[in-house]
């Protein structure tokens, strides 16, 4: 009865074995972990199993419907007497307890709770090998979450074999789905992720429409479908017309990538922020705060090519409070990023620097891409420092490290070759950086896809047109970008600028002999890069439009230049930086 239970607790008190904890009246807990492990192995097997058992059973007779149920002890005393009948009980139990540490973005807790459900299972009296398979893409899906990504994968990897044996499509594209991961858009999958994901989509059918959305979602992000822009929009409609309407918050933020990743490049900003509106407006409904880190990530993306630094920054705000508060290790490591590029943009190296290192250590193991985008930032800070002895080998490692990551791209993006242009022109091997020049234009410019990588690809590209003094090209490079004037040279992914599209159609236009035009846009570029706070491409316009001024001589001209000139000088040397520029400049301005 209780009484006799009271007093032994009370004389175990007194003797200082177990002392009450403040979870409630009438808890305790042993004062040291080494008593209660040697009390508990002075017990015989039987009884062990047994007082599991009834601690189980009085758990759940006191709260086992109620919400706030001790559902890891229950499901711990479950599973240490499953061995007299109670595999069922724990493996249901054991999933409560995994489900209730994930809300608590226990995620490492949680996995394990799914690990100790599948080897119930073993214990059950019938292992259902469906519900194996589900076990295993749960257990999958969490490790992968809490930043396992291997890990994560070898378990979905199991659990689509045994789905296949199963004849089972849709447990088939939930372990594709995982397998893929949220967050590898554009990277190119191993060849067994691509057949997985082509399988698992050709398999379902037309019977399951939210996972066929998930599936042609994924896609929509992977090569070679996501190397064309038309097939990027058609995969993320149909997708989106089949979540339309759907309350699951991980078809919807699948279903909303896919639509931003259809939207980007320069041409379409208007309705990438309004993807952006709708994502926002459906993770209020939800109340979820993923699907809120599409909105927000959409929103960055937009506002940096815009130049808008006031909305700029409260979504990279926003963005960082969402990944603070998931405290996932892939949205974590991509919040270091954003951060990073923008401390890089306004002419913060040092905080940058910090920022990058700092992102990687998040990002190793947790994304395959980390190692490509600490790359690319780095390539970028040297960029906008000027460091020419660094940036060429920086920018062949980038060449190297995209290659690796992004496949094979010859023919279809050129972002990988114009790196390797930007690099022998910056290390003045004319002649290597003059055929590569040859063999991309002769493809034409006009047929690159615009796409994340073309407004960089076309700034660089328009650079080493000038270095190689070839004027039909800069005048083609000229007539492309016009329509792009008032955009941010930025990438979609790095999310980090050089300048804006005013100073490359200056350097064009200077070029090319058009001295007026070429100084109406380095004022709009020195105007862009003031309101827009980036001080790096500020000085780099500012000694562009004295360069052109002193070319031009008018009254004024070369007074005005002198006071450019020196504001170019001052304000770089502060910053530790000389002239930035994709063909980098051997002096100082």
């Amino acid at each position: 009865g209780g009484e006799p239970l009271l007093e032994l607790l009370g004389e175990a008190e007194a003797a200082g074995v177990v002392e009450e904890t403040a979870e409630g009246p009438g808890s305790f807990a042993f004062t040291h972990a080494l008593l209660r492990q040697t009390l508990y192995e002075e017990l015989g097997a039987p009884e062990r199993l047994s007082l599991h058992q009834r601690a189980a059973d009085a758990l759940i007779a006191i709260s086992g419907d109620r919400p706030d149920a001790p559902a890891a002890e229950i499901a711990h005393h479950a599973y240490e007497s499953i061995a007299i009948g109670t595999a069922e009980r724990a493996v249901a139990w054991s999933v409560r307890a995994a489900e209730r540490s994930h809300a608590r973005l226990a995620y490492e807790e949680s996995a394990r709770h799914y690990e100790r459900a599948l080897q119930a299972l073993g214990f059950a009296s019938e292992d259902d090998g469906t519900r194996r398979c589900e076990l295993l893409i749960a257990w999958g899906d969490e490790l992968r979450t809490g930043g396992a990504r291997d890990a994560g994968r070898a378990k979905l990897g199991e659990a689509a074999s045994l789905a296949r044996g199963l004849g089972r499509a849709d447990l088939l594209a939930r372990a594709a789905i995982g397998f893929r991961g949220f967050g590898e858009m554009g990277v190119p999958p191993e060849p067994e992720t691509l057949a997985l994901l082509e399988e698992a989509r050709d398999r379902l059918g037309e019977g399951h429409p939210l996972l066929r959305a998930r599936l042609l979602s994924l896609l929509t992000g992977t090569p070679p479908y996501c190397l064309s822009m038309a097939t990027r929009e058609a995969l993320s409609c149909e997708a989106f017309e089949l979540a339309r309407g759907a309350d699951d918050p991980r078809v919807l933020t699948d279903a909303l990538g896919a639509r931003y990743w259809a939207t980007l490049g320069p041409d379409r900003l208007d309705e990438r922020l309004a993807v952006g509106r709708e994502a926002l407006a459906i993770a209020r409904r939800l109340g979820d705060p993923r699907v809120a880190s599409i909105a927000h990530e959409i929103e960055i993306g937009a506002y940096l090519m815009l130049g808008d630094r006031v909305r700029l920054d409260a979504a990279l705000d926003a963005y960082v409070a969402v990944a603070e508060e998931l405290r996932q290790p892939s949205l974590l490591f991509l919040a270091g990023i954003m951060q990073a590029s923008r401390a890089m943009n306004l002419g913060a190296f040092e905080e940058a620097e910090t920022l990058i290192r700092s992102a990687l250590e998040r990002g190793r193991g947790t994304a395959p891409f980390a190692e490509l985008l600490f790359a690319g930032q780095v390539f970028y800070l040297l960029l906008l420092k000027g460091d020419v002895r660094r940036v060429a080998s920086a920018m062949l490692e980038l060449r190297e490290r995209a290659q690796q990551t992004l496949g094979s791209l010859a023919g279809v993006n050129p972002l990988a070759d114009v790196l390797e242009l930007v690099a022998r022109s910056a290390l003045g091997e004319r002649e290597e950086a003059r055929r590569g020049f040859e063999a991309l234009a002769s493809k034409g410019f006009e047929t690159f896809e615009r796409d994340e990588h073309w407004l960089v690809c076309m700034s660089a590209l328009s650079e080493i047109a000038i270095s190689l003094d070839d004027h039909p090209r800069a005048a083609e490079l000229h007539l492309l970008l016009l329509p792009y004037a008032t955009r941010m040279v930025s990438h979609d992914l790095l999310r980090t600028v050089s300048g804006s599209v005013h100073a490359t159609l200056a350097q064009l236009a200077g070029f090319l002999g058009n001295l007026e035009e070429a100084i109406g846009r380095f004022e709009d570029a020195i105007a862009t890069a003031k309101g827009f706070g980036a001080l790096p491409a500020l000085h780099a316009a500012e000694a562009g439009l004295a360069e052109v001024l002193q070319a031009r001589a008018a009254p004024g001209d070369r007074e005005r230049a002198d006071r450019l000139s020196e504001a170019a000088e001052t304000g770089l040397a502060a910053l530790g930086s000389r002239r930035p520029g994709f063909v980098a400049r051997a002096e100082p301005v």
